[in-house]
């Protein structure tokens, strides 16, 4: 879909852009890159969260469940590939653990998350918040 935003007359056109655990749905992380640095504005930011990257040790299990249900190829991004794609392409790139407030519910396991150990590393280590300006 990014590769298309540019043929809609978008360009240079958007301050902000957001993305949420969508990445990893790009089969071309370049042209993604690319397409978002001909609709930001300059000093426009791409806001991308994510935790299905290759960093996360919970990604070969999630891998697995969501192509069970998905009609879109995975793709198995690193948090460096992430990043280092937009570098290249003259984007100035940030990152942090994307955290929530409060609590976590933890009294549960299911198929995506086996202990609360794995509740606590996935919010606080392997949920990303990229911050990527033009």
């Amino acid at each position: 879909a990014s590769a298309d935003i540019t043929k809609e007359g978008l360009d240079q056109s958007i301050d902000i852009a957001f993305s949420n655990e969508v990445v990893y749905l790009v089969p071309d992380l370049t042209a993604h890159a690319q397409a978002l640095k001909n609709v930001l504005k300059d000093g426009g930011v791409y806001y991308l969260s994510l935790s299905s990257h290759t960093d996360n040790p919970l990604w070969p299990r999630w891998r697995e469940l969501i192509a069970q249900d998905s009609s879109v190829a995975l793709q198995d991004y690193s948090l460096a590939q992430i990043a280092d794609t937009f570098v290249d392409e003259g984007f100035s790139v940030a990152a942090q653990p994307f955290k929530p407030e409060g609590f976590l519910p933890v009294s549960r396991t299911n198929e995506w998350f086996g202990t609360p150990l794995e509740v606590f590393d996935y919010y606080y280590k392997h949920k990303v918040l990229f911050r990527i300006e033009k």
